[in-house]
């Protein structure tokens, strides 16, 4: 350390810029073989599988992987994810989801959370009615729902309840949501 000190030092005793500078190079490249070391050892552990279940959807990677979902799903695999969250499942075909299902099944991933009830009804008042004709609807739907689950090994869907009524009191659009969702809970339960 002493003849480092002694080989920045100019002639007045003072640090020179130039002989630290140079001195700091030289450091630089004589420890670089061990961080490069390092960083190799940091990308061949970042390819194994996270720990826990973090669930991206189709699109994040496509400019990886292209536009193909089996592709992506392959990408995502090879990433280290374990699970998938599809909240256009619903919106997919019968054919399409078996085939997700199949390479999910083959690549080790689970099927995180889709949206059961709610997608492209965001603008409508339907949770917040007490309206028998919506109910019905939600019951086809959430039949649909549980079809769809069984095809993909789901266990989790998200129910969007979408837009609240500014003519109905706060509570009564709670205890109307309530109440709709337990006409899918219903359906869901034996399941």
């Amino acid at each position: 350390m002493k003849d480092v000190k002694k080989n920045i030092k100019g002639k007045d005793g003072q640090i020179s810029r130039r002989s630290f500078l140079g001195s700091a190079a030289a450091a630089a490249v004589a420890i670089s073989p061990v961080v490069s070391r390092g960083q190799t050892i940091a990308k061949s552990t970042s390819k194994g599988k996270f720990k826990l279940k973090y669930a991206p959807h189709f699109g994040m990677f496509k400019n990886h992987a292209g536009k193909d979902l089996i592709d992506q799903l392959k990408f995502m695999a090879d990433e280290g994810f374990t699970a998938l969250e599809d909240n256009g499942m619903m919106n997919k075909s019968k054919e399409t989801q078996e085939k997700i299902a199949r390479e999910m099944s083959r690549l080790g991933m689970t099927m995180g959370v889709f949206v059961a009830y709610g997608l492209g009804e965001f603008g409508k008042q339907t949770f917040v009615r007490k309206d028998k004709a919506i109910q019905e609807r939600l019951v086809k739907n959430m039949k649909q729902a549980v079809e769809v689950a069984k095809r993909v090994n789901a266990k989790w869907g998200t129910v969007v309840p979408a837009a609240y009524d500014n003519n109905v009191e706060w509570d009564y659009q709670t205890a109307n949501a309530i109440e709709n969702l337990k006409y899918c809970a219903e359906v869901c339960e034996p399941s």
